[in-house]
């Protein structure tokens, strides 16, 4: 395919998607996640993702043996170093691969849990036998199975988000624009190039619009001074 290719089967513009998916957002989001069947078991999933800003393939492959807990706040740890692969085909189960998509470089990814992770993990890591902690009956969840949840999620919570790769996108965004580092972000993310991260990084929406509001500032700085004078 080439361009022209496109350009001949034009059908109408493709609608620019909202990423900035705020903590607050997730956090109603989640609530209605754990309202369907299984509720708890797929919030925890989106937890782990959103707070660790994982791609979902990553986040659907963690086993106990990846989680640490303890008494104090560092010591609470997992790590990644597998994803699920999800193939093409319904009749094709999902598996995980012992990598992800950075491994080759990164060998594996290391991140303390944040406190709403280890809320929702500790009790189901320690329930788990050993292996794979998102399963259902044994077997792995489908990538349609847990989008699916997701958009009715999103939906019933009056959000317009869809799918599960937007829960990177956000939780960067959010993190971002309160630390405005990009070598943590690019930790966060584990990419191996600042270029990759800065698709991520970036401000909040709401940051370029409370600058804009500040110029008005001295306007009505002015127009304060000036009603007091006629006053």
């Amino acid at each position: 395919l080439k361009k022209r290719h496109y350009a001949a089967a034009f059908v109408k513009e493709a609608l620019l998607k909202n990423k900035d998916l705020l903590e607050l957002d997730f956090l109603k989001f989640r609530s209605a996640l754990e309202q369907q069947e299984n509720g708890r078991f797929y919030a925890a999933l989106a937890t782990l993702q959103y707070y660790c800003s994982l791609r979902l393939s990553e986040a659907a492959a963690v086993y106990k043996e990846d989680f640490q807990f303890g008494s104090i706040p560092k010591d609470n740890r997992v790590v990644f170093s597998r994803s699920v692969k999800w193939d093409r085909y319904k009749a094709d189960k999902p598996y995980i691969e012992h990598n992800f998509k950075n491994s080759k470089k990164l060998g594996y990814k290391t991140a303390i849990l944040h406190p709403q992770a280890k809320a929702y993990l500790e009790s189901l890591v320690s329930a788990a036998p050993s292996g794979a902690i998102f399963q259902l009956k044994g077997a792995l969840l489908g990538y349609r199975q847990i989008g699916y949840r997701y958009d009715k999620a999103f939906m019933a919570a009056g959000l317009s988000f869809r799918g599960s790769h937007v829960l990177r996108h956000g939780s960067v965004r959010e993190f971002f624009s309160q630390h405005g580092d990009l070598g943590i972000a690019r930790q966060q993310l584990g990419n191996t190039s600042f270029k990759s991260t800065e698709i991520y990084a970036q401000p909040l929406q709401k940051s370029h619009d409370n600058f804009v509001l500040k110029q008005y500032e001295p306007l009505q700085i002015a127009a304060d001074s000036k009603d007091k004078k006629t006053s």
